[in-house]
């Protein structure tokens, strides 16, 4: 596939060519030189984004020892979509009791949350706060009052970005945890969602602040 994205270059939009050695570098696949030369040649950005490349690297992390290896490593130079991908990681790892290697991580990605929280997106806040659901849930998380309420703030901030699955997926999330959403957080979800959905109420909110959805969004 690559020789022939080579040999077609010419035909390729810039986005287009870059959509594809970023689809390459999440699979672990380092472009050729013929394919890099030719994405130069098309006024993309040659090899692989550093996002991409890191991001892809958490992906392949199996167990809570080989994130904290790569949380230690790169952590500084964390994006917010690296910090959520790390938590969506952790998360679907077999369970440590939220000991150990595990437990470092954890406290570790608390504190990266913090630092990179101004630059969450609606997707980016959404997802953190479901894998942090889904870490609790396992009994390997307990709830931080004050980070949650941070990330409500954020999401609050941001939610004029939110889609009708990121509004369910960050509310039934905050339930899961026990977690009463903030009444300023409701009212701007629930407005979010009803204007997403051109009229069709895909996310209704009782008035206790709790959700109720059609669907799971894992």
């Amino acid at each position: 596939m690559q020789a022939r994205a080579t040999t077609t270059a010419r035909y390729f939009k810039p986005d287009q060519m870059g959509t594809f050695v970023q689809a390459l570098a999440k699979m672990g696949i380092k472009p050729d030189t013929g394919l890099e030369d030719a994405k130069s040649g098309r006024g993309g950005r040659v090899g692989p984004q550093e996002n991409d490349w890191s991001t892809a690297e958490i992906m392949r992390c199996t167990d809570a020892r080989g994130l904290l290896e790569l949380v230690q490593q790169h952590g500084q130079s964390f994006k917010s979509i690296h910090v959520s991908a790390a938590w969506g990681q952790l998360s679907t790892m077999q369970s440590a009791g939220g000991g150990g290697d595990e437990g470092v991580v954890l406290q570790q990605l608390q504190v990266l949350t913090r630092a990179k929280m101004l630059e969450m997106g609606a997707r980016g806040v959404a997802n953190v706060v479901h894998s942090m659901a889904r870490l609790h849930g396992s009994g390997r998380l307990s709830v931080d009052d004050d980070l949650v309420g941070e990330l409500q703030a954020r999401a609050k901030a941001r939610a004029g970005d939110f889609k009708p699955q990121d509004v369910s997926g960050l509310m039934l999330a905050l339930a899961k945890m026990g977690v009463k959403p903030d009444a300023g957080l409701v009212e701007a979800m629930q407005a979010r969602a009803t204007e997403r959905a051109g009229g069709n109420t895909v996310t209704q909110l009782t008035p206790g602040g709790a959700p109720t959805f059609p669907w799971d969004p894992r």
